[in-house]
C-alpha cells in the first residue's frame, strides 16, 4: 500500500513568497546600480569621464545582461506560482467530486 501523500501548502506558499521578495530586492538592486552608473557618468567628465568611457560601456552591457536574467527568473517564478495555483484548484475540484455521481 502506498503511502498518503500530504501536501504542506502554507511551506509551499512561504518558499513562493521568499523567492518573489528576492526577485523583487534583485530588482530593486538593478535600479540603484543603474542610479550609481548615471551618477557616476554626469560626475566624470573631462579627461577623466574620457577614460572610464570604456569601463563604462562595459558596465552597461553587464548591467542590461543581469537585468535581463532576473526579468527571467521574475517570469518563471509567477508562472510556477500560477502553475501551483491551478494544479491545487484542480486537486480541490477532484477532491470535491469524491464520492459524487
Amino acid at each position: 500500500m502506498t503511502k498518503p501523500i500530504h501536501l504542506n501548502h502554507g511551506a509551499a506558499q512561504a518558499a513562493t513568497d521568499n523567492v518573489s521578495a528576492l526577485v523583487g530586492a534583485m530588482m530593486d538592486n538593478t535600479d540603484r546600480l543603474r542610479a550609481l552608473h548615471n551618477g557616476l557618468k554626469a560626475v566624470l567628465i573631462g579627461a577623466m569621464g574620457d577614460n572610464y568611457h570604456a569601463t563604462m560601456n562595459s558596465f552597461e552591457t553587464d548591467l542590461g545582461a543581469y537585468d535581463d536574467q532576473v526579468k527571467k527568473l521574475n517570469t518563471a517564478v509567477h508562472a510556477a506560482t500560477t502553475q501551483i495555483q491551478h494544479t491545487d484548484i484542480q486537486a480541490g475540484n477532484r477532491f470535491a467530486a469524491l464520492g459524487r455521481s
